[in-house]
């Protein structure tokens, strides 16, 4: 079991009235953004923690649109239907359980 955890990355997506941005174009480039600030590749990261939600996103197992951009493509990745407050708390217990080392929280 991991002792501590660490967030070493941040990004945050520009604050605008209206984002005609596709969702997914979102999400990649601010995951991007996070794993250059993290000094990281996404490669190194092993686990991925989605906060996505069906009834807002206004899709189906919207994890099937968030998780490629968000780099999870073979990786092992987990969605909580809730904020980003909850998916930063999935994302420290994935590592405090000791099965992961790295986390990329998308949310």
């Amino acid at each position: 079991m991991a002792n501590g955890v660490a967030v070493i990355g941040i990004a945050q997506t520009k604050y605008v009235a209206v984002n005609r941005s596709a969702l997914t174009d979102i999400i990649f480039e601010t995951s991007t953004r996070a794993l250059e600030d993290a000094r990281l590749e996404i490669s190194e990261i092993e686990s991925i923690t989605l906060a996505a939600h069906d009834m807002v996103d206004g899709r189906a197992i919207t994890s099937m649109l968030t998780a490629p951009p968000a780099g999870a493509y073979l990786k092992d990745e987990i969605r909580v239907a809730d904020d980003g407050a909850f998916a930063v708390a999935l994302g420290c217990l994935r590592i405090l359980s000791g099965e992961f080392s790295t986390s990329l929280v998308v949310s």
